[in-house]
This record gives structure tokens, sequence and C-alpha cells, in this order.
């Protein structure tokens, strides 16, 4: 029983450090990526003649978080983010020819965020939502035409985040996540143009807990 006692208070002893780091008053800081990559490639067939189309596709998201645990496991506080996009198509052309055609996507995006957090020892599973606003700047340089489209869009997204922290010490977390997001967007220069997007991301992040 004495050999059980030390082990038992070390355990209590880190429950308790754990536990503040999602208490009232408790401030933190997110930081987290995620990185996808995709290729599709389909033909089609004219006449019997076989067609190439081929699209890839790269993505970079990056975001950082700022909170405040306002009450014990629930931290309201602000997100800022960045997302860069590339794809490049190969489209078919009549007469057996192709073009390529560059599309490069600029996101930044900021807005408030609330999430809370049950904790379970060394481990804490979480929920969280956010919205704001969102500005988009898409850059298409075509093969065959000298002069690139550039689109500038903005307007508003939310979504909402799955997912699981793991402790490692008591100032610092390694953060493994799914979110949803759909932002709405309007055209510059065209208010009767509207665009809707809707996407799943897999990341992971660390976070930093200050009290």
């Amino acid at each position: 029983m004495k050999k059980l006692l030390p082990i038992v208070s070390l355990l209590l002893l880190s429950y308790n450090v754990l536990q503040a780091q999602t208490e009232k008053g408790t401030f933190m800081f997110n930081g987290g990526s995620t990185f996808s990559f995709t290729s599709d490639n389909s033909y089609a067939e004219f006449d019997g003649e076989k067609s190439d189309y081929t699209n890839k596709t790269t993505t970079l998201n990056i975001s950082f978080k700022e909170s405040y645990f306002v009450v014990d496991g629930l931290a309201i506080g602000v997100e800022l983010g960045y997302s860069r996009k590339k794809q490049n198509y190969l489209d078919y052309i009549y007469g057996g020819s192709t073009s390529e055609t560059t599309n490069i996507q600029n996101q930044l995006y900021v807005g408030p965020s609330v999430k809370y957090y049950l904790l379970l020892g060394n481990f804490a599973p979480f929920v969280g939502i956010s919205g704001g606003y969102i500005l988009t700047k898409s850059e298409f340089d075509f093969e065959y035409d000298p002069d690139n489209i550039i689109i500038k869009r903005n307007g508003l997204f939310y979504g909402g985040e799955l997912g699981l922290a793991y402790f490692i010490n008591k100032n610092v977390s390694v953060d493994f996540l799914i979110d949803y997001d759909r932002n709405i967007t309007n055209h510059e220069d065209r208010d009767d143009m509207v665009y809707k997007n809707n996407q799943f991301n897999f990341g992971f992040g660390f976070s930093v807990y200050l009290n």
C-alpha cells in the first residue's frame, strides 16, 4: 500500500496540473497547418479519338488562433488564416492538341471562434465553431492567352471542427482535428455572381497554454 501512495499522488498532481490548462483565466495560442495533394486523371473520346484531361491540385492551409477560457473548458477567441491553392488543368482542344491552364488562389480570413474542451487525463476531446470575413484572389494563366485573368471576391465564412488534444506537458498540447468550412463570396465587380465553397480538412497543430 505504501508503494502505491507515491504513484497515486503523482497521478493526482499530474491531473491537477493539466486541469489548470483549461480552467477559467487561461490563455491559449493555436497554430496549425494542413497540406493535401490531389491528382485527378480522366479522359473522353470523340469519334473514337481519345483525349486527355488532367487536373492536379495542391493546397496549403495555415491558421493561428488566440483564445481565452472564460469558464472552465470554454474558450473564446479570434482566428486568422491563410490558404493557397494551385490548380493545373490540361484541357482537350478539338483536333488533338491540348491547352494548359494554371489557377492560383489566395485566401485570407479573420473572425471569432468558440471551442469547448472535455479534459480526460492527458487527453482532451474538443469541438469548436468559427466564422467571419474572407478575401479571395484568383489568378488564371492560360497557355494561349498572354493576358492573365484576375478575379477578386469577398464575403463570409463559417465552419466547425472536431479534434483531440494530447498534452505533452503542462503548457503544450498536440492537436489532431477534422474541420469543415463553408464560404460564400461575391465577385468584386458583379453583385449578381456568388461563389459557394465547401471543404473538409484533416490536420494537426500545437497549442500553448499560459495562465
